[in-house]
């Protein structure tokens, strides 16, 4: 009988160890115990070269990136910043547009649409061809251009430079122009030391 008293004790006991505290916190008098924050555990040993060569690398990054906004900053001062496209400039003369135009233009003839530049505005265009090395002689209104077959197509089609190489083997003249592609009567606000820029770096 004593053990079982002292059994019926121990049950109350830890019933009411139980619900005091419920009670207290539902009655909002004592606070929730508190969680301490986990710790993040240190890398491990294998880890730390790794974590050096990304730290290494991101420093580089960061001086990349430092270097060529600097390198930015003198393209703009010697050759002048880029040029927004105009917002209604037609389709024909930006990306696709502009090849279809060109290659419209040059269908059927010697002339062909080696290059098409649309990184920047204007489009800029290369047209090549060959012609027998005897043309190079004839007086300059007599000879005949691809900027000439494009332009009668775009009379908006401005030539930005030529070339022309001599192929002694074959006897004729490699010859490259760079056109930039507007509508008539539209004004280039891009300056030409900048066009000139586009085209080096193409070549």
């Amino acid at each position: 009988m004593k053990w079982a008293l002292l059994g019926v004790g121990l049950v109350v006991g830890i019933a009411l160890g139980v619900l005091i505290p419920l009670r207290e916190n539902e009655g909002g008098t004592t606070a929730p115990p508190e969680v301490s924050a986990s710790v993040e555990p240190a890398p491990c040993p294998q880890f730390k070269p790794l974590l050096r060569q990304a730290e290494d690398a991101r420093a580089r990054i960061t001086l990349l990136e430092q270097q060529i906004r600097g390198l930015r900053a003198s393209e703009i001062e010697l050759v002048g910043a880029p040029v927004p496209w105009p917002e209604d400039l037609p389709a024909a003369y930006r990306d696709e547009g502009a090849r279809a135009t060109v290659e419209r233009a040059l269908e059927g003839t010697r002339y062909q649409l080696d290059d098409l530049d649309c990184a920047e505005f204007p489009c800029l265009a290369k047209i090549t061809w060959t012609a027998p090395h005897s043309e190079s002689s004839l007086p300059y209104k007599e000879r005949h251009f691809g900027s000439q077959q494009l332009q009668h197509f775009e009379p908006g089609a401005r030539q930005i430079s030529m070339s022309s190489r001599f192929d002694e083997e074959r006897d004729v003249d490699e010859n490259t122009e760079w056109m930039q592609l507007l509508p008539e009567g539209t004004r280039n606000p891009v300056s030409l030391d900048r066009l000139k820029y586009r085209i080096d770096g193409a070549e």
